[in-house]
């Protein structure tokens, strides 16, 4: 696995991380973001996992008004990249612990 993390020059930030796994489909993809869906059967392998982490990351980049983009091919291990505004979304709701 590789984590890179870029400032970007348009009050931006970059993070992307990449896996050498066995990738996934571009139809795929939706499904994916959804809570608890995974590519196999998480009781008949090892691989462990709830099939929740995308899906948390896709609710949290959405409230945090980024953008969430994947690079995979089945095959060929997947790159998530997540581009997010650099200074503190007002998200409605919350207050801030600091008035």
């Amino acid at each position: 696995m590789r984590v890179h993390l870029n400032a970007g020059g348009d009050d931006t930030c970059m993070f992307s991380v990449a896996d050498s796994g066995e990738g996934m489909s571009a139809a795929d993809l939706p499904r994916f973001l959804r809570p608890f869906e995974r590519n196999d059967d998480a009781f008949a392998t090892q691989t462990g996992g709830l099939g929740i982490g995308l899906s948390l990351v896709n609710s949290l980049v959405q409230l945090l008004q980024g953008e969430l983009t994947f690079d995979t091919a089945v095959g060929s291990g997947t790159t998530a990249k997540v581009v997010m505004p650099a200074f503190a979304p007002v998200i409605q709701g919350v207050e801030d612990s600091n008035d």
